[in-house]
């Protein structure tokens, strides 16, 4: 490996995990010469491919990103790059794991919900992110009828995760947290519309699989179909989406909080729309108020990073000492499945963890797949664009 290759592998070693690529430092000096990833294949999917190089991203930066993902040092099942609104990396690492199978998204299918509340707003079922969460439940007006206090959530609050509401997100697979229950609830937007209120709504971040369930329920209740229903006629199906898995409680609602499975591919097109500002060969599917709107920074989350309306947003720094605060825009699942925006460099990114389909239960057992994609996007595919 020529000195320039070794530097760049080594420097995944300085974003927070060490362990795991200490060893690949380690063994860097033995690693052989790079050769560039192949260009993906055109598969008649509405995704033209091409070229990393020919898009502005450093190909040597993605030679060794390619090297280090075919190591298996970071737990990924799969990274997809796309650029100027052409595909340029695709790579699956998982045994098995192929372009066509659909990957769990985890919590990555909040953000897919907040785009579905778009569309519905587009269509004018919604009347706007103000609109009170209690004019949406008409078969639950004496909960709020009991609780008057309730009536001040919005659907602001839903989305921001500031409801108010008390919630025990718990660890994963802990039968005594909210989101068990939920699941088995006879009807679970009642569950968790009877949970005390504890903060003011609108005051504080509380991460909620709750929230995401309610705005299921406000889909299906303005819709008259389940959420993923009416993703297939406002979403999937105008942007080519066909195959996909949707999960659902046992009371029939779209899992909102995690349900949803898709392929790569399918997941990076849910990117490139909101690069698009919701507009997809022409016609548009979301309104741009909307995406501008969601994919704002309203308030810190749990762990320092802005949150707008089911969106992560973390800061995009720039070589010139400059920091765009909210210039990346997230979704974020359970174990690394993340779905990257950054809209100043035309870019959009998808990474999946591999404890989204084998074994997520058992918690970080593959790494550091929660973190990886970060580490990916940050210094393999970022730090290669000229002028960032």
């Amino acid at each position: 490996m020529s000195r320039g290759r070794l530097a760049l592998w080594c420097t995944a070693c300085v974003v927070g995990v060490p362990t795991a690529l200490s060893l690949a430092c380690a063994e860097a000096a033995t690693w052989p010469e790079l050769a560039q990833p192949s260009v993906p294949e055109e598969r008649g999917d509405g995704w033209p491919v091409g070229a990393a190089a020919d898009q502005g991203l450093d190909p040597e930066r993605i030679a060794v990103m390619d090297a280090l993902l075919e190591a298996g040092r970071l737990g990924i099942d799969a990274v997809l790059v796309a650029r100027n609104g052409t595909l340029v990396y695709e790579g699956y690492f998982a045994p098995g794991f192929s372009p066509d199978d659909p990957h769990h998204l985890a919590s990555g299918t909040k953000s897919v919900v907040s785009l579905l509340v778009g569309a519905a707003l587009g269509r004018g079922l919604i009347e706007g992110p103000e609109q009170r969460v209690s004019a949406f439940f008409p078969e639950h007006a004496d909960i709020f009828a009991a609780e008057p206090e309730k009536r001040d959530i919005t659907l602001a609050d839903v989305l921001t995760m500031t409801a108010g509401l008390r919630w025990d997100e718990g660890a994963v697979g802990d039968r005594e947290q909210d989101d068990f229950y939920m699941r088995s609830a006879q009807d679970a937007a009642r569950y968790v519309l009877e949970k005390p209120l504890v903060d003011e709504p609108g005051s504080r971040f509380l991460y909620s699989g709750g929230c995401s369930t309610l705005l299921a329920a406000i889909l299906r209740n303005v819709t008259g179909v389940q959420a993923d229903t009416f993703a297939e006629g406002a979403l999937f199906g105008p942007l080519g989406i066909e195959k996909y898995r949707w999960g659902h409680f046992d009371d029939g609602l779209a899992e909102a909080d995690g349900g949803l499975h898709l392929r790569g591919r399918d997941f990076l097109k849910l990117g490139q729309l909101v690069l698009q500002q919701g507009t997809w060969n022409g016609r548009e599917l979301i309104p741009a108020s909307w995406i501008v709107e969601s994919t704002r920074a309203r308030i810190a989350s749990h762990n320092g990073i802005r949150y707008g309306y089911h969106w992560w947003m973390y800061a995009l720094h720039r070589s010139d000492g400059t920091v765009d605060p909210q210039g990346v825009v997230m979704a974020s699942g359970f174990g690394g499945q993340k779905l990257f925006v950054v809209p100043a460099m035309d870019l959009v990114m998808v990474t999946f963890g591999c404890t989204g389909e084998r074994g997520w239960l058992t918690g970080y057992d593959c790494g550091y797949a929660h973190d990886a994609g970060e580490l990916v996007l940050y210094n393999y595919v970022l730090k290669g664009i000229e002028g960032l």
